[in-house]
């Protein structure tokens, strides 16, 4: 009975977080184009380690990343996650300008247990994308007969995409698993543009448009791995993704024109990533991940010459001095990590996103459940060219619950 809450309680909660995803998680005006910033699905614990979990396989930590590491959680054993996240952001141009803004947002909710010794599920709700921007610029525009006008014009964007995934994984041979993720993606990306002319009301005019996702999407995960001399364990991890349809809807709506215009033609790209990773006994993790996404080849508003492919590489690792110490500091895990991605938005001059990470992982008493505590900096952009460059600092916190529940108690 009270697994059964507790299931039910979860789902509740999970529905109740999607709408507090649609927040703004970020402040970027690089998110006026495409899909708003991409945010990949790890969590905490990947974030600390910048990122790396294609070849992640651990029993303490849910993977949503790749499908195929949801069986390496123990058979008797119940795992919840939950994260949130914070983000301080400063833009500079090279003419001096700067700006600064803070986010935060909730990041993740996901569950996972097993069906049998060789069989798992997981669930949870996860960002796709972030939008969020709000800037202003000022000019003039000589008109016949009236002379030089002032005029404001304003951007405005807000919303995000999510995804509510179900996972599957299976195990073979005690050396490799499948898996896969059905994803169901949801939710809308809003973006107004005004121009208002400070004597004249009817040269004034406005643009709003509203994409509108809902969508479903597969990722397969496969996992090989091996354990030498009770000590050392190599992991090699892949997932793909298909290209396929969004089914998204976009209304514009103009102002002085007055019509409204469905626009269709969306699409996400076919995705790929491999990674590997080297354990020494429960102490040491290292590891490495490559992603290609193939946005050049989809249609973005019917066309496919607004977006280009991205690339990213990610390297991290976590340190335990001793588990079974009496000392915190020597169970707790320490984390570090770097990765780099191209920008998948046509931007001259830009030279992708560069980002270090820090991090902790706070054991509670039992010494299974945990508390992730990730640090980041990184930069985005280029301020060269008259472009915007980012520079920001991320903090995550999640909560890793790890429970015994499926084992039958035998009473004399």
């Amino acid at each position: 009975m009270y697994k059964s809450n507790f299931i039910c309680c979860f789902l509740l909660f999970l529905f109740a977080t999607a709408s507090l995803f649609a927040q703004n998680n970020t402040n970027s005006p690089y998110t006026r184009f495409g899909y708003g910033e991409l945010v990949d699905a790890g969590l905490a614990k990947h974030k600390s380690m910048g990122g790396v979990a294609f070849g992640s396989r651990t029993s303490s930590g849910i993977n949503p990343v790749n499908p195929a590491a949801y069986t390496s959680i123990d058979s008797l054993t119940f795992l919840f996650e939950f994260g949130v996240g914070g983000r301080i952001s400063q833009f500079s141009q090279s003419n001096g300008l700067q700006k600064t803004a803070f986010t935060g947002n909730v990041d993740y909710v996901a569950l996972a247990f097993p069906i049998t010794r060789w069989l798992a599920v997981s669930a949870g709700l996860l960002p796709y994308s972030f939008s969020g921007y709000n800037f202003t610029s000022q000019d003039s525009i000589s008109l016949p007969a009236v002379g030089y006008e002032k005029f404001t014009e304003t951007f405005v964007g807000s919303g995000g995409i999510n995804q509510v995934y179900l996972g599957l994984s299976a195990k073979f041979f005690n050396h490799i698993a499948i898996g896969i993720n059905a994803s169901y993606m949801f939710g809308s990306l809003n973006n107004m543009q005004s121009v208002l002319f400070d004597n004249s009301a009817t040269l004034s005019s406005y643009r709003n448009s509203t994409l509108s996702v809902s969508s479903l999407k597969l990722r397969y995960g496969l996992q090989a791995f091996h354990t030498f001399n009770n000590a050392h364990t190599l992991t090699w991890g892949g997932i793909f993704e298909a290209k396929s349809n969004m089914r998204g809807m976009s209304v514009v709506s103009v102002s002085q024109v007055e019509k409204n215009d469905t626009v269709k033609g969306f699409e996400i790209p076919l995705t790929y990533g491999v990674g590997a990773s080297y354990s020494y006994k429960n102490k040491l993790t290292i590891g490495a991940d490559f992603q290609q996404q193939f946005w050049s080849d989809v249609k973005y508003f019917g066309v496919t010459d607004t977006l280009c492919n991205r690339m990213k590489i990610a390297i991290g690792g976590e340190y335990r001095h001793n588990p079974n110490s009496k000392n915190i500091l020597a169970r707790m895990v320490y984390r570090i990590g770097a990765n780099y991605a191209t920008p998948y938005i046509q931007k001259s001059g830009d030279v992708g996103d560069v980002n270090v990470s820090l991090g902790v992982g706070i054991p509670f008493r039992s010494n299974r459940s945990f508390v992730n505590i990730g640090f980041e900096y990184g930069r985005a952009g280029s301020s060269a060219q008259n472009l915007i460059r980012e520079d920001y600092f991320k903090i995550s916190i999640g909560a890793s619950l790890n429970e015994f529940w499926f084992f039958k108690r035998k009473f004399e």
